[in-house]
C-alpha cells in the first residue's frame, strides 16, 4: 500500500486494522515495515487510522510462539494463526508509536483522523471475549492521545477532498471487526519542523 500511495495511485487511505504495528514492536510474524503509517501522512492525502486489532500479536501455529510468550494469553485463531494478547505496557507502547508517527510525518495534519473503537478493539476483545481488557484498551487510547498533545486537533471532514481513486475497504463483521466506531479528532499531527 505504501508504494501505491507514494506513486499517487491511491488518494485516500482507511487504515482500519493496524495489528501489524503490534507485530513490528513485539516480534510477531506479520510485522509492519518500519515505515508503516508514514506514506499517507507524508503525501498529505486523507488518512483515517484506527487501532483495530491492536489487542493482539500474530504468530504462526501455536508451536511457533516464542518460549518467552508461552505463558501469555494465547488464542488459536485457526491451525495456522495463533494470537497473543497484548499487555497494558505493550498497548501503551503501541499508542505512543502511532501518535509519534502521525505527529512526525503528517504534512497536512487536517487530513489525518484517528478513530477509536468502543466495546473492544477487535471481535475477540469485545465484552466477554477472550481478549477483553478494558485497562489495556484505556492505556492504548490514552497513550495515543498523550503522545500527540500540544498541537491543534485535526479536522473531522477529511474525506471531503477525496477524488476518484479512493481505496475502498469492505468491512465484513465476521472477518474484520472493530466494533462501533467513535470519530475522535484528537491527534496533534503537526510536525513542528513544518509549522
Amino acid at each position: 500500500m505504501e508504494r501505491l500511495v507514494k506513486e499517487g495511485q491511491i488518494d485516500s487511505v482507511l487504515d482500519i486494522t493496524t495489528t501489524e504495528i503490534c507485530d513490528h514492536l513485539i516480534g510477531g510474524s506479520m510485522s509492519a515495515v518500519p515505515e508503516c503509517l508514514e506514506a499517507a501522512a507524508k503525501v498529505g492525502i486523507p488518512y483515517v487510522v484506527s487501532l483495530g486489532a491492536t489487542d493482539m500479536v500474530n504468530f504462526r501455529p501455536v508451536a511457533t510462539v516464542p518460549e518467552k510468550y508461552q505463558l501469555r494469553k494465547l488464542f488459536e485463531h485457526n491451525s495456522d494463526i495463533t494470537l497473543m494478547q497484548t499487555s497494558e505496557e505493550e498497548c501503551e507502547q503501541i499508542g505512543k508509536f502511532l501518535a509519534e508517527k502521525l505527529r512526525n510525518f503528517a504534512v497536512k495534519p487536517k487530513m489525518v483522523q484517528v478513530v477509536l473503537t468502543s466495546g473492544g478493539v477487535s471481535m475477540i476483545a469485545e465484552q466477554g471475549g477472550p481478549f477483553e481488557d478494558v485497562k489495556a484498551d484505556d492505556k492504548l487510547f490514552q497513550s495515543s492521545k498523550r503522545g500527540s498533545r500540544g498541537v491543534p486537533s485535526c479536522a473531522r471532514e477529511i474525506l471531503e477532498q477525496s477524488t476518484t481513486k479512493i481505496l475502498h475497504l469492505t468491512l465484513n463483521s465476521r472477518l474484520n471487526p472493530i466494533g462501533p466506531v467513535i470519530p475522535v479528532s484528537f491527534l496533534q499531527c503537526t510536525n513542528p519542523r513544518r509549522s
